[in-house]
C-alpha cells in the first residue's frame, strides 16, 4: 500500500536477540553445557527479518526504528549489526541483575524499558533459534497491555497509519487481520527479504553510541528480574544424539536400489497399515473426581479438536495417575459443548467449556480471559497447551497475566517424586534437551504436536460437563477479516503423520514434484519441504521442516533431493527411520539417513511408487484373507 503525505511518522521498537550459530555448537558431556568458546554469534534470524520489515515501513511512513536487546556486554555486537542495517537508535539492557532470566523475567525487563517512551509498534521475531519458545512477544504484549498479532508473514498500514493490517500464518493457511496501533507483532521470515550490512556500513557505525540501561534504571524491585524473577529453572541438560545406520546402497541400477529399499521398508514394518501413531492406553470406563487436577487446553480447529490436544489428554492421564488427580479438558468456542464427549473418550474426566458467540473467532484477549476464569475456578496443579500457532499465542499471554512459569514446545513431560512437572525442552535445534521445573502453580507447559502418541479412545466413558461464565469479557482488539485455508496437500497433517516425504530442491522439477506427491499418496504420507523450496514458493511455508520451520516425528522420513543442511535435518531428527535419495554421492543428507540411494529422483521414485503399492497389496488384510481361503 502506498502511504500518502498525511501518514503519521511511526516510532517502531524491534526486540532482537544475539544467538550462537546452532550448527557450530558442541555439547560438553563432562560439564553438561554447550561449548560456546570460538562459536560465532549472530542476530536471531526472525529478529533480523523483523528489523528489516520495520526499516521498510519507516521508508514509507517516516519516523524512527529503535533496536533493543538484553544480554551481556558482548550483545552490543548485535545492536551494531542493527545500526549498520539502518536502525536509528540502539538500547542495551545490560546488568548482572538480568542474568539467568527466563522468558517471563526477560519480558518484564523489556516491558519496563519499552514503557519509558511511547511506541506505535513493537516487533519481535516469531521465536529464537536457540530456545525456540515464542513466548516473548505475547508476554510483552500482556505486560504492556497491548494487542498482539503473532506469526505475521506480511503487514502494512491503512487509514493514515492508525490501523495495521497483517497476514498471520496458521497451520491450515492464513488469516488477514487488522488492529489499531499501538500493538505488538511477532514475525516470520517471510515478512522481509534477507539483507546483510556491507563492510562500509559496519565500519560507519563502529563508534555510534549505544544507550546502555541498567536494572536500577528500570525498577527498584530487582526481585522481578533475572534469575530471582524467573519462575522456571533448568534442572538438567542432556545432549540428544541421533545415530543413523548410514547404509549407502551399492547398486547403481534404480530397479535394484528400489528392491533393496522395499526389503528394508518391509523388515522395519513401515509398509504395515498403521495405527503407528496410536497406542493401547487403558482408559478407565469410570471417570475420576479428585481434588487435584491436570488441565488440557483443547484447541478447536476448523475440522474439530486439533489432534495434538488429544495426544495431550493421553499424557495428562499418566500425569494425573502420578498425582492422584483428575483430568480436565478445557474448550473455548461458540459451540464448544459439542466436543465434550470426544474429549471424554480420549481421557478427560471432566470437561469445562466457555461456550459463547463471542468465542466464534479466536481472540487472544478473550480466550485468555476465559482461561483465567478456569484457573481461578478449578485451580489445577498442571495446565497443558498444544504448541500450535494458537497455543503459542495464548499460553504466554496467560502466563504473563498470572505471573506463571511456562515452558514451551516440550517433547515430553513427567512428574518427579516431589510432585513437580519435569518439562523436557529441546534447544539449539534439538541438539540438547533441558529438564525444566516451575516454581509457580499451575505448572504450565506447551507440547510439540506429533511428539506424543495418540491414545486409543474409550467410547464407553461418560464425562460431566461444566459451563463457565466469563465476567467482563473484553473486546476483541484484533479483527479477523479473512480466513484462507490451504488446499489439503496430501490429506494428512504433518504433525501427526506416520510417514513424511520431504522435498528438497533436487526434486522440484514439475515431474519430480508430481512423483513426490504420488509417492506420498502411496505411503499415506504428508508432504514437507526444505526452507529453500518454501522460499521459492514451490510448496507452502506451512510445510517447511527444519530449524526455522516445523519439527516432525514420523516413523519414516523420506528425503528427496535434499542436500542435508543442518537447518533442515534438525526438523526430522526424531523420525524413527530416514530414507534419503539424492544424485550427489557427497550430499550431507546421507550422514543423516539410515539408508540412502545415490540416484536421480526422477529415475528412482516412479519405480519406488509401483513397488510400494505392490508390497502393500501383498500385505493387506484382503490379500492375506484371499491366501488363506485358497489354501
Amino acid at each position: 500500500m502506498d502511504m500518502n503525505e498525511h501518514s503519521k511518522p511511526l516510532r517502531i521498537l524491534v526486540c532482537v536477540k544475539q544467538v550462537p550459530v546452532a550448527a557450530m555448537l558442541e555439547f560438553d558431556q563432562e560439564t553438561g553445557t554447550m561449548r560456546r568458546d570460538g562459536v560465532p554469534s549472530e542476530v536471531n534470524s526472525f529478529d533480523a527479518r523483523a528489523l528489516l520489515a520495520a526499516l521498510e515501513l519507516r521508508e514509507r511512513t517516516g519516523g524512527s526504528v529503535v533496536a533493543i536487546t538484553m544480554g551481556p556486554p558482548a550483545a552490543e555486537e548485535a545492536l551494531r549489526y542493527c545500526l549498520a542495517l539502518g536502525a536509528d537508535e540502539a538500547i542495551h539492557l545490560s546488568d548482572p541483575a538480568f542474568a539467568g532470566a527466563d522468558t517471563l523475567a526477560t519480558a518484564r525487563a523489556l516491558a519496563l524499558a519499552v514503557g519509558r517512551a511511547p511506541h506505535d509498534l513493537v516487533m519481535c521475531g516469531r521465536s529464537s533459534t536457540d530456545a525456540e519458545t515464542g513466548n516473548i512477544g505475547p508476554q510483552l504484549a500482556e505486560l504492556l497491555c497491548l494487542p498482539q498479532i503473532t506469526n505475521v508473514s506480511g503487514f502494512d498500514l491503512v487509514e493514515n497509519s492508525s490501523t495495521l493490517r497483517a497476514t498471520r500464518n496458521t497451520e491450515d493457511g492464513h488469516e488477514v487481520v487488522q488492529v489499531q496501533l499501538p500493538a505488538v507483532l511477532t514475525v516470520s521470515e517471510d515478512v522481509a527479504h534477507e539483507r546483510f550490512p556491507s563492510r562500509s556500513q559496519r565500519e560507519a557505525v563502529a563508534e555510534r553510541s549505544v544507550n546502555v540501561v541498567r536494572a536500577q534504571d528500570l525498577t527498584e524491585d530487582l526481585s522481578v528480574l533475572g534469575s530471582a524473577g524467573s519462575p522456571t529453572r533448568v534442572a538438567r541438560v542432556m545432549a540428544t544424539e541421533v545415530k543413523r545406520v548410514g547404509t549407502i546402497l551399492e547398486e547403481d541400477d534404480p530397479a535394484e536400489q528400489v528392491s533393496a529399499i522395499v526389503d528394508w521398508l518391509t523388515v522395519n514394518d513401515v509398509l504395515v497399515d498403521d495405527a503407528l501413531s496410536t497406542r493401547e492406553q487403558v482408559l478407565p470406563d469410570d471417570v475420576r473426581e479428585r481434588e487435584a487436577s491436570v488441565c488440557v487446553y483443547a484447541e478447536i480447529a476448523p475440522g474439530g479438536i486439533r489432534r495434538v490436544s488429544l495426544e495431550l489428554l493421553g499424557k495428562a492421564v499418566e500425569l494425573a495417575h502420578a498425582l492422584e488427580a483428575e483430568v480436565i479438558a478445557v474448550a473455548v468456542g461458540a459451540n464448544a459443548g459439542e466436543y465434550a464427549s470426544e474429549l471424554g473418550y480420549y481421557g478427560a474426566d471432566r470437561v469445562v467449556i466457555a461456550d459463547h458467540p463471542a468465542f466464534a473467532q479466536y481472540s487472544s484477549e478473550r480466550f485468555c480471559s476465559a482461561l483465567e476464569t478456569v484457573l481461578t475456578t478449578v485451580e489445577p496443579r498442571v495446565m497443558l497447551f498444544p504448541s500450535t500457532v494458537q497455543g503459542r499465542d495464548l499460553a504466554p499471554r496467560l502466563a504473563a497475566r498470572r505471573g506463571l512459569g511456562l515452558t514451551a514446545d516440550c517433547v515430553d513431560l513427567e512428574m518427579d517424586p516431589e510432585g513437580f512437572l519435569v518439562q523436557h525442552k529441546p534447544a539449539f535445534g534439538d541438539a540438547l534437551v533441558a529438564h525444566i521445573l516451575s516454581s509457580t502453580f499451575p505448572q504450565m507447559a506447551s507440547v510439540r504436536p506429533g511428539i506424543l502418541p495418540l491414545p486409543t479412545p474409550n467410547r464407553s466413558r461418560r464425562v460431566g460437563v461444566e459451563a463457565i461464565e466469563v465476567p467482563d469479557l473484553p473486546s476483541a482488539t484484533v479483527e479477523i477479516l479473512e480466513t484462507v485455508r490451504l488446499p489439503d496437500l496430501q490429506g494428512h497433517d504433518l504433525d501427526g503423520a506416520a510417514v513424511v516425504v520431504g522435498v528438497g530442491m533436487g526434486a522440484t522439477s514439475p515431474a519430480a514434484l508430481d512423483q513426490a506427491r504420488e509417492l506420498a499418496d502411496a505411503l499415506g504420507a504428508a508432504l514437507g519441504c526444505t526452507r529453500k523450496v518454501a522460499d521459492e514458493g514451490i510448496l507452502p511455508r506451512q510445510t517447511q521442516i527444519g530449524l526455522t520451520g516445523r519439527a516432525v516425528s514420523p516413523r519414516l522420513f523420506v528425503a528427496l533431493g535434499s542436500r542435508g543442511a543442518f537447518e533442515h535435518v534438525v526438523g526430522f531428527g526424531r523420525a524413527n527411520y530416514v530414507l534419503a535419495v539424492d544424485s550427489d554421492e557427497d550430499s550431507m543428507i546421507f550422514d543423516h539417513a539410515d539408508i540412502g540411494a545415490v540416484q536421480r529422483c526422477e529415475l528412482l521414485v516412479p519405480l519406488l511408487i509401483d513397488a510400494v503399492r505392490q508390497a502393500q497389496a501383498q500385505t493387506s488384510p484382503k490379500s492375506k484373507e484371499s491366501a488363506c481361503t485358497s489354501a
